[in-house]
């Protein structure tokens, strides 16, 4: 079912954008990886602040406490438990696994990598790992823009 619908949306596409130049193809293409980007990028940092608020909500942020030991270790292992079990692939982040993409796997990232890297960094962000934001967002917006043009380029 959700082939055909892919199909009829991309048939839509391809009627839609007919007398299109290639130059007018692509901003649009690039408008709308950015949105969708951005959208993610969205849903990254409201669940990587919602996951530290519904930690350090319940006890005094300022305070000296055993939590700040333990949750970095619980994130992690959260996370590894989320690759090893749900994703079932390596998850290597940031620009490396995209240059790599980019030079040797025709610029062509797994679909998981649109979700994998935003749910596992912010787990293990959002319980206090020293791990940055930035990379995650790297690697979800390329491999949303690598799937976006899977899709429409075969």
């Amino acid at each position: 079912m959700a082939a055909r619908k892919l199909e009829i949306f991309y048939r839509y596409l391809t009627l839609r954008t007919n007398g299109w130049s290639e130059r007018q193809l692509m901003l649009m293409l690039a408008f709308v990886v950015g949105l969708i980007v951005g959208i993610a990028t969205l849903i990254f940092e409201g669940l990587l602040h919602g996951i530290k608020y519904g930690l350090t909500s319940w006890f005094a942020v300022d305070s000296y406490s055993l939590f700040y030991l333990i949750y970095p270790v619980i994130g992690i292992i959260l996370a590894t438990l989320f690759v090893r079990y749900v994703v079932r692939d390596k998850i290597n982040e940031g620009v490396t696994r995209v240059l790599y993409a980019i030079s040797r796997n025709r610029s062509r990232l797994k679909a998981h990598n649109c979700y994998s890297s935003m749910i596992a960094s912010a787990t293990t962000i959002g319980f206090g790992g020293s791990v940055g934001p930035e990379a995650p967002i790297v690697m979800t917006g390329s491999a949303i823009g690598s799937n976006m043009g899977q899709f429409l380029c075969g």
